[in-house]
């Protein structure tokens, strides 16, 4: 699953399983915190190789997609890169 930002960046099948499982099953033009995906597949799969910013890109690529509206909020997304940059 490649995405629009950077066609090179591929996700694994955990990462797109876990996607489209936060996606499916909302109603088309529902709107979504893309924000809120990527705190929980993090939180889920601390091992996740892709940074917070790429997966809000493939979790609002996926959404658009599936016909919702994704909303990101980047002090999320900036909060979970400083917590993993600590661990790391």
């Amino acid at each position: 699953m490649g995405n629009f930002a950077d066609p090179s960046v591929e996700a694994g099948s955990t990462v797109r399983t876990f996607i489209l499982g936060k996606l499916t099953g909302l109603r088309r033009g529902s709107v979504v915190s893309a924000s809120a995906v990527v705190r929980d597949l993090l939180e889920a799969s601390p091992d996740c190789e892709l940074p917070p910013e790429q997966l809000a890109k493939l979790v609002s690529e996926a959404a658009m997609l599936l016909g919702l509206i994704p909303v990101i909020d980047p002090a999320v997304i900036a909060r979970k890169r400083r917590s993993i940059s600590a661990l790391g």
